[in-house]
């Protein structure tokens, strides 16, 4: 009889019945309370009842009576991830596959957890095992795709979403992942035609609309993206990262509903979590300088860099230091390298500090017809690190002045690798003179750069130091942890100055033009002249028309750079020497007050 009432159970589980499922098996343990798979599989049902706490029950029955239960302890792991008991969770399934290794749901599931405990190494080797196993499991794939996603390694995760939007296509979760994978490779068109089905798939689902409207406003229809993002606003009013992104490209009056949402916001005792109050800030203090309450704004830009720098690793002495030993490594001349590389375009490196016009110079230099960009690339960082991997003894900038030939030419084939396949996608420029790269970090490798191209152009961008600093401070930077403090932004600003300083010394006198922003803004035709003169291009008077350029533009300066230049952009609301004096002390221009 317990047989027949255990077989009924799993006849109506397998079909989906869970109620008389649930009845069936829990009859069943009570006429054979010696059989774990009754137990189990009653656990099974509840769990899939969402009766997390009564399967678990059931689980450590199954488990007291038969302790190996390998597929027990998996189903038990299961429900304590359910009831965020991941400590717990993880534990279990580490039992269940040490007595099943090759089970590819447990593993999979193993990696979930790991994931979510922060385990990213560890969960990749699960998941990836999992798929080797089983290639089609969704969870598994999920899970990496998300783990390569946030690691920056979007080419190996783009197959995986490419997997799974055709195995589950209308999931809008797994376009917008498929998206994000396919802008990280420098595939704009494609990304955005993935977003707008994810859209259409669910149109109020506030990411997938917030995400067009950030692709929309790279690619240059900012009308468009100024309407997506008050759309987000309107489904989700509280979360102010949609808010940050309206304001960085529409101008709002004060009458504007949600400029006056940002205000109520602001001045609330209502609880927010540390980032939503940070983008609020940021938000709202570039809100409050454009209807001129600079002194507000300020203020409010302040309270907003507070939070984020108290959420930041900063190590300033590292930092520092780091410039430091860059200047005595190279306390010679430097000469340009003897070598001769195939090469798809000369590149040209805009470097300096951010806001200092590079993103306005890249725009006026990716307008020439024979000129491609690969934009904030990190390529000459992935080219070095690539070449470190093959020479672990090699270090910079200990090494940089012994490199040979044949070192050199290895880092320049690493980098025109990355580049050309990017510039090209970015631009559709396949033969292209030159290629332009704007990271501006790589004002640090100027020497090595001339070793490594010696047909190198280096343009450092520069802008009044107080105006830059400040300008910087106002944006929520993702990646540029000095940003946070006046103090910090000076002395790290004071350092770069005296880089700059440096190079100009022992670097050939023609290898750097100083580009100022203030000079660009004032004759932008003379500057473009210039600049174009020192690349060694013809004139081309679409340099003047770089608003037009239809690529993408992925810096705080893309709502600026889609429009003329007018005078004004060059002058900028200070603070009172008060406020600013951590700033000035940074940077060198006073002393503290007595």
């Amino acid at each position: 009889m317990a047989g027949n009432i255990y077989a009924s159970g799993i006849e109506d589980a397998i079909a989906g019945r869970m109620d008389s499922a649930e009845e069936f098996l829990s009859r069943s343990v009570i006429g054979a309370p010696m059989f774990a798979d009754s137990h189990n599989n009653l656990g099974v049902v509840l769990q899939s009842s969402g009766k997390h706490e009564a399967a678990l029950a059931a689980f450590r029955k199954a488990l007291t009576i038969k302790p190996e239960y390998a597929l027990a302890l998996s189903n038990m792991g299961a429900s304590l991830a359910a009831l965020e008991r991941l400590g717990e969770a993880e534990q279990a399934y580490r039992h269940a596959l040490a007595l099943d290794p090759v089970n590819a749901i447990a593993l999979g599931n193993f990696g979930a957890i790991l994931m979510r405990c922060g385990k990213a190494v560890e969960a990749e080797g699960a998941l990836t095992q999992a798929l080797v196993l089983q290639p089609d499991f969704i969870l598994a794939k999920v899970c990496l795709g998300e783990i390569l996603l946030s690691g920056g390694r979007e080419a190996p995760a783009l197959p995986l979403w490419a997997e799974l939007v055709e195995a589950q296509p209308d999931v809008p979760a797994h376009r917008m992942a498929f998206a994000a994978a396919l802008r990280a490779c420098e595939r704009p068109q494609e990304a955005k035609a993935q977003l707008e089905i994810a859209h259409s798939l669910d149109p109020a689902l506030p990411d997938a609309i917030f995400r067009l409207g950030r692709m929309e406003e790279e690619l240059g229809d900012l009308d468009r993206a100024r309407e997506l993002f008050r759309r987000a606003i309107e489904i989700r009013p509280a979360h102010f990262v949609y808010h940050a992104s309206l304001v960085n490209v529409a101008k709002l009056s004060q009458n504007d509903p949600v400029f006056q949402e940002m205000e109520k916001a602001c001045s609330s005792d209502d609880p927010l979590e540390l980032q939503e109050k940070i983008n609020l800030f940021f938000a709202f203090g570039k809100a409050l300088d454009v209807v001129k309450r600079h002194e507000e704004s300020f203020d409010v830009i302040c309270r907003a860099n507070a939070l984020r720098r108290s959420a930041t690793i900063y190590d300033e002495r590292r930092a520092l230091e780091g410039l430091r030993a860059i200047r005595r490594a190279y306390s010679a001349p430097v000469a340009r390298g003897t070598g001769v590389y195939t090469v798809p375009g000369d590149p040209i490196f805009i470097v300096g500090m951010p806001r200092s016009g590079s993103t306005l110079v890249d725009q006026m230099l990716t307008s020439h017809s024979e000129v491609a960009s690969v934009g904030e690339s990190r390529a000459l960082p992935e080219a070095i690190r690539e070449f470190r991997n093959d020479n672990p003894d090699w270090q910079f900038p200990r090494n940089a002045l012994e490199m040979t030939e044949a070192q050199c030419g290895a880092i320049h084939h690493n980098y025109t690798r990355i580049t050309g396949k990017i510039a090209v996608q970015l631009t559709g420029k396949t033969s292209p003179r030159a290629i332009c790269d704007k990271l501006l970090s790589n004002f640090r490798y100027l020497g090595l750069i001339l070793n490594v191209f010696p047909n190198a152009k280096i343009i450092h961008t520069c802008r009044n130091p107080i105006d830059s600093c400040l300008s910087t401070f106002g944006i929520n930077f993702a990646d540029q942890a000095f940003t946070y403090d006046l103090g910090e932004i000076g002395r790290y600003y004071r350092e770069y100055a005296l880089m700059m300083q440096h190079w100009h010394k022992v670097l050939p006198v023609d290898a750097i033009l100083d580009v100022r922003y203030e000079d660009v803004v004032a004759d932008t035709e003379g500057s473009a002249r210039r600049i174009l003169d020192f690349c060694g291009l013809e004139w081309d008077d679409a340099c003047l028309r770089f608003h037009e350029t239809d690529r993408p533009v992925r810096t705080a300066s893309v709502a600026q750079v889609r429009q003329p230049i007018y005078q004004s952009s060059a002058r900028k609301w200070q603070p009172s020497k008060e406020k600013l004096e951590p700033l000035l002390k940074g940077l060198g221009l006073q002393s503290a007050s007595p």
